[in-house]
């Protein structure tokens, strides 16, 4: 480790540590001799083989020139330490600023994603060609006229190879976590496909705010049977056009042969991925980076002038949201279609204008209340994505003090949150009585707990425990209930906490009780972030009555709800499933929100099927009061299944709001089982 103020060769003066990983670090440094700012990077070598390749990896990086690179410009040895010197690029990474900001505007990360697919093409173009291996948000940075710059501060960081000939190709870098793909994890050998997986690992992030799931519980999670852990982008966040998460998706594949090529077919995709969002916001805002054919601008003043401030002040609030700490959640609207139909009016007004600039004026009043009525009709009428509106006011637990000492005063009953790395703490006073809790949790291994002090800092014991926790499996999403009895009015201290906060995608704590609320200024803009995370609880909050006694699906991404009534008595389940490797899942909960144990003593029905056969499973329950029951149905594997249905008899009260459904393709999947030959004979013959 270098100290400040130490000078290397008579000529760098060490200003300040950047990074430190186990194998060295980076410094910003003085490059005495030229009176400039750079970068060093620092790498400990052992070994003539290894310091020799070094030396021939720095004569190979001294030769880049791109924009998106920074410039090798001298490189030495000390001991067994190496030294890379680099252009120093100023400010925050991308990773910082998703922290601080949350996630960034599709134009935003769009442009980015074209450029550093023009830098991972010159790069994989070298002779041989060069493997960066470590692209990330924190390998982002953004210079001071806006342009992305990719960083190579993996080693420093302590990755877990130093330099590697894989494939012909120079490995550059080390790789990190949730945006290697496997085969670097796995250490099979990487190509230029591993980091067009990288970079699409990183925009996702960046799009969505969530780390995408790591390599490795991806394959251990297909190998155990369960779903794939990795969601689509646009379900993560709505905003986001089904084509650009397609094109993720594909090159988040964990076969290499499914991935683009390389770099340039990615960017043709990413292209055409664009032009299939038919927004002409993106398109317009896009056009001087990708010079896609879908914007023509000839006939009048390039369209998005003004449309570029409008959507330059929407970037900044999507990347400002998630300091707001209370607002209003309403459901995502396709706000994209409606800025398309908007624009198309400003535009129709715009191409009149350079036409002819005498028309009449009633002509410009005229597009002016078309544009209007636009809005209204859009505003009124326009088609809600998932029914019914969340109207919940809830706090962000990310914006929350991490001091316990310094709580942030409670202003909802209700906090959503995804996995956080520290703690969050909440106060409020609250009169003697029960206080109700209520947490829903969408992981997969990671788990929430939730501890309650009094005002002299001692926890509050729950009816059966001191603190409330819950873990989730497969991004189910789980819900337990609990009471607390609170002996006195007095100031209570709420501490939430989470582990392996990258496998836990979203939870929600509701408070019920005499709570006094803080008194805050209420903000009604929405925000990405929570809307995106109240969506997540949205089909089992509302489950769907249950209107016949049978259930015919194909396979289906999202878990399914429904809701009904029983009395008592016993209630037979069956379950006929006709997949290749697809499983289906069937529980109860009863209204505490309790799994619902079979005779057969588990709280879960599955069935498989292979080759598209039809399986079939019972069960049943012997319920001992009249009481509501909600269901889920999950799967894995849904592309694999064909069909499955499931019946229920027994006591159970059907929703009188029955709809009729015809499920006649679907049925015939079950008739030759449901209507068996009879057996004439003790011989059967076929051909």
């Amino acid at each position: 480790m270098l100290d400040v103020g130490a000078i290397l060769q008579n000529r760098y003066l060490i200003i300040r540590k950047i990074g430190q990983g186990g194998m060295g670090a980076v410094y910003e440094a003085k490059d005495q001799r030229l009176g400039v700012i750079v970068a060093l990077k620092e790498t400990i070598v052992t070994g003539d083989s290894l310091q020799k390749a070094f030396e021939r990896e720095a004569r190979l990086l001294a030769k880049l020139r791109h924009p998106a690179l920074p410039v090798v410009s001298d490189y030495f040895f000390e001991t067994d330490v190496q030294y890379l010197v680099m252009q120093y690029i100023d400010g925050k990474d991308l990773g910082q600023l998703l922290l601080e900001k949350g996630v960034f505007s599709l134009v935003e990360v769009l442009a980015w994603a074209e450029r550093l697919l023009d830098a991972l093409d010159y790069l994989h173009n070298q002779q041989p060609p060069i493997i960066h291996r470590d692209i990330k948000p924190n390998n982002l940075k953004l210079t001071d006229r806006g342009e992305i710059i990719l960083l190579d501060f993996g080693l420093a960081k302590g990755s877990t190879t130093v330099l590697q000939n894989t494939n012909n190709s120079v490995s550059v870098y080390g790789y990190t976590p949730h945006y290697a793909p496997i085969e670097q994890v796995e250490g099979t050998g990487t190509d230029a496909r591993s980091d067009l997986y990288a970079l699409a690992a990183t925009l996702y992030h960046l799009l969505t705010g969530i780390k995408p799931a790591d390599a490795m519980p991806r394959v251990l999670s297909v190998v155990n049977g369960q779903k794939d852990p990795l969601l689509p982008a646009h379900e993560v966040n709505p905003r986001i056009p089904i084509s650009i998460s397609n094109l993720l998706a594909s090159t988040l594949s964990q076969k290499r042969d499914e991935r683009p090529a390389n770099a340039l077919a990615m960017k043709v995709a990413l292209q055409k991925a664009i032009k299939a969002t038919n927004d002409p916001n993106v398109l317009t805002l896009l056009n001087p980076t990708l010079k896609l054919n879908a914007v023509q601008t000839s006939e009048h003043q390039p369209l998005g002038t003004e449309q570029l401030d409008s959507n330059s002040k929407l970037a900044t609030q999507i990347k400002t949201d998630l300091a707001i700490n209370q607002v209003v959640i309403t459901n995502p609207q396709p706000l994209a279609q409606e800025t398309q139909l908007a624009t198309q009016a400003s535009a129709t007004v715009v191409k009149v204008k350079g036409k002819n600039s005498k028309l009449p004026f009633v002509l410009a009043i005229g597009s002016v209340i078309v544009l209007a009525c636009v809005l209204l009709v859009g505003l009124f009428f326009w088609p809600s994505s998932t029914g019914q509106p969340i109207s919940v006011v809830a706090l962000d637990a990310f914006t929350a003090s991490k001091e316990q000492n310094k709580p942030t005063l409670l202003s909802a009953k209700e906090v959503l949150s995804k996995g956080l790395d520290e703690p969050r703490y909440y106060e409020f006073i609250a009169e003697a009585g029960e206080i109700k809790l209520t947490l829903n949790v969408v992981s997969n291994g990671a788990t929430v707990e939730i501890t309650v002090f009094d005002e002299g800092l001692k926890p509050l014991s729950f009816r059966d425990n001191t603190s409330l926790s819950l873990a989730g499996v497969n991004y189910n999403n789980e819900q337990i209930e609990n009471t607390l009895l609170n002996p006195k009015k007095q100031k209570i201290l709420l501490k939430l906490s989470n582990n392996y906060p990258n496998n836990l995608r979203a939870y929600r704590l509701k408070l019920a009780g005499v709570i006094e609320l803080a008194s805050t200024k209420k903000d009604t803009s929405n925000n990405t972030i929570l809307e995106t995370l109240a969506t997540e609880f949205k089909s089992r909050d509302n489950p769907t009555p249950l209107t016949n006694n049978e259930i015919i699906n194909p396979g289906h991404e999202k878990d399914l709800y429904y809701s009904f009534m029983a009395d008592p008595g016993e209630i037979k389940l069956s379950l006929n499933v006709i997949s290749n490797g697809a499983t289906v899942f069937v529980e109860l909960f009863d209204s505490d929100s309790k799994s619902v144990k079979y005779t057969s003593g588990t709280t879960k029905l599955s069935l498989s099927a292979t080759s598209y056969q039809n399986e079939k499973s019972n069960v049943t329950i012997l319920n001992t009061s009249s009481q509501p029951f909600l269901m889920r149905i999950s799967q894995v594997y849904p592309n694999n299944l064909r069909a499955y249905r499931l019946s229920l008899k027994g006591p159970i009260k059907l929703s009188k709001d029955a709809k009729k459904t015809s499920f006649a393709s679907l049925l015939a999947e079950f008739k030759d089982r449901d209507s068996p030959t009879v057996l004439a004979n003790s011989e059967i013959l076929n051909r």
